[in-house]
């Protein structure tokens, strides 16, 4: 891979942390991303996010029920770097 640019990263969504924004003023860190639930499904041990980001992708995160953030919550969400995979183009 190219040492600078732009390219796709996969990561699983049970790898992806998702917390409330509370409007804190917490800094953000380089991994995280902002936007708003679209749709929480709740299926039994976990629930399903479906996450539309402020640049205009849609992120899918796997989040332990006691994280409970209805549709149209802002959220944010951290992405830990052992966890992303470059993908080639």
């Amino acid at each position: 891979f190219a040492a600078s640019g732009e390219t796709a990263v996969s990561v699983r969504p049970h790898d992806i942390t998702l917390s409330a924004l509370n409007g804190s003023g917490v800094p953000r860190e380089p991994g995280d991303a902002e936007g708003r639930v679209e749709r929480q499904t709740y299926l039994g041990a976990y629930r399903d996010y479906l996450v539309a980001l402020d640049d205009g992708q849609s992120v899918r995160v796997v989040a332990p029920l006691a994280v409970d953030v209805p549709a149209g919550g802002r959220v944010r969400l951290k992405f830990p770097p052992e966890s992303c995979r470059a993908l080639a183009r």
